[in-house]
């Protein structure tokens, strides 16, 4: 019987939590939806082909930002139902996320942010690279949009143990306290982890430092954020499994790059 009580609340808790998404889901979408349509009806009323051509463009291009949205919420479903498939490939994860980072230089200089990249070289890990990219891209556009204008962002790959660990740290405003509280659902995981969680004033839709856990864990890693003790600023920390190579090769090392 208790057995049998455990299941139905574990059932219940998946069907609240499948509303609450849904809810959120339905929320996010109807006004940009409504926009499209709104510019697709214009631009089908208009005489001047260059305008509507123009409202055309603007509409196409939020449609593809609906589709990454989507796109990232069935992943991360995936990601925390265990589902998620990997196409895994050993990388260096210093070289990726330095691909990475050269293309968002001129975002940050735009911005007026500093922008370092510290990277150990090799970091070898079996990771899903598209996925990966896009973890390395969120993590990128999280430091754009709310490190604040003129803030200093500093990214690190190095190793700890067994782990290659990605550590990103600014001097902006760092996170609001209700963020780093540990929410309803997965024990010690902070709330910025979980989906459609944003702070006050967000523009996002409260996916991306989701789709950074979600990935992490499908690789056997895991996320953690904080806000800085020695200054200002936040900082993220995403930890993957080193390959069995790279472990073998630091172990008798003892060092870390960072700690």
């Amino acid at each position: 019987a208790r057995t049998f009580n455990n299941m139905l609340d574990r059932i219940s808790s998946t069907v609240n939590q499948l509303r609450t998404l849904t809810d959120a889901m339905a929320h996010d979408l109807k006004s940009p939806i409504t926009s499209v349509r709104g510019s697709l009806e214009i631009a089908l009323s208009l005489e001047d082909r260059s305008q509507s051509a123009e409202l055309v463009a603007g509409a196409i291009e939020q449609l593809d930002r609906l589709s990454d949205v989507i796109t990232t919420s069935l992943d991360v479903a995936e990601a925390d139902g265990g589902a998620l498939r990997l196409r895994p490939q050993t990388v260096d994860l210093s070289e990726l996320a330095g691909r990475v980072a050269e293309l968002y230089g001129p975002a940050f200089t735009e911005n007026h942010q500093t922008f370092t990249i510290r990277a150990e070289k090799p970091v070898l890990v079996r990771m899903d690279v598209p996925l990966c990219t896009r973890m390395l891209s969120n993590l990128m556009e999280n430091e754009l949009h709310y490190a604040g204008a003129g803030a200093q962002v500093l990214v690190e790959i190095g190793t700890s143990r067994d782990s290659a660990v990605i550590r990103v740290e600014d001097n902006g405003p760092g996170f609001a306290a209700e963020l780093l509280e540990s929410g309803d659902g997965v024990a010690g995981m902070p709330r910025v982890f979980h989906r459609f969680v944003k702070g006050t004033g967000s523009q996002g839709h409260g996916l991306g430092l989701a789709f950074v856990n979600a990935v992490a864990v499908a690789h056997g890693g895991r996320a953690s954020a904080h806000n800085r003790s020695d200054t200002r600023g936040a900082e993220i920390l995403v930890e993957l499994p080193l390959t069995g190579d790279e472990r073998e090769q630091r172990e008798p090392s003892a060092q870390s790059a960072i700690s």
